[in-house]
């Protein structure tokens, strides 16, 4: 999709216009999740896909973190997923935004995008 195009939300029964990023980050973007997006590339996650869920999940922010699910960090990793990663179970943080992008490239490889609620 070509940047400032629109697309749709549907969130709490609302239907709502937001704008969906192209594969390039916002001037705004804070550089480290965006290096670490760039990361997460670089170990095999599609560009596409890797700024779109990025930006649906985190808003590119690495401590981003959601207090109902738990769910942390860039890629917004659930606590059990999370520990199942090989960054988790090697103690890395999901907020560690590196390890982030790196535990969804591999999550990516190994499972596919469906892990994601954002497509």
């Amino acid at each position: 999709m070509r940047a400032g195009a629109k697309g749709w939300l549907l969130a709490l029964g609302l239907l709502a216009a937001v704008a969906v990023p192209s594969d390039t980050p916002p001037a705004d973007a804070s550089p480290t999740g965006v290096d670490a997006i760039e990361y997460g590339i670089a170990q095999g996650l599609p560009r596409a896909w890797a700024y779109r869920v990025a930006w649906c999940e985190s808003r590119y922010d690495p401590g981003a973190y959601n207090r109902w699910s738990g769910a942390s960090g860039l890629y917004q990793f659930l606590p059990t997923t999370w520990r199942n990663t090989p960054q988790g179970r090697a103690g890395l943080s999901p907020f560690d935004p590196y390890a982030n992008a790196e535990a969804a490239a591999w999550l990516y490889r190994v499972g596919g995008p469906g892990h994601w609620a954002c497509r």
